[in-house]
């Protein structure tokens, strides 16, 4: 049985109830992406008042659209299903990379050693309900939305 974007989301919204947030926060990580220094950090970190990921607005998520690439693996594993459910529900309306980026922060790379180590890391802090909705979703964006660049 195919599933719906109601069921996918729900099963990411299970999976990742109560994760908490890990050292790095959206706003920090942007500053991060863009060298920016300890000062700049602490001031994006005060943007990011937020006690679950479920209360990320979605204007942050479109905000901080190169986050993902810069949090620590616990802040990875807080941010992703925002991501997740974000994309879920905008990709076919939205012009924004943050569906694409999301898809990508599952890409395993295979270029170099410490790319792959750094992902490993990544993927270590999901437990099994956690893999499977991040699974769902996947399948779910390659069979509605097709690759990423496509749309």
């Amino acid at each position: 049985m195919a599933e719906t974007l109601e069921t996918v989301i729900a099963g990411i919204r299970k999976a990742f109830a109560g994760v908490r947030r890990g050292a790095i926060t959206l706003h920090e990580a942007e500053v991060i992406d863009g060298y920016g220094d300890d000062d700049q950090r602490v001031r994006a970190r005060r943007l990011d008042s937020e006690s679950s990921w479920e209360q990320v607005p979605d204007a942050t998520i479109e905000e901080c659209q190169w986050a993902l690439c810069h949090l620590d693996p616990p802040s990875w594993r807080y941010y992703i299903p925002a991501y997740m459910v974000w994309s879920l529900k905008h990709f076919l309306a939205s012009d924004s990379v943050v569906s694409d980026f999301t898809i990508y922060t599952f890409l395993i790379s295979e270029d170099k050693d410490d790319l792959v180590a750094w992902s490993a890391e990544r993927f270590r802090t999901l437990d099994e309900a956690q893999s499977r909705a991040v699974c769902q979703f996947l399948r779910y964006m390659a069979t509605h939305y097709g690759s990423p660049n496509s749309v």
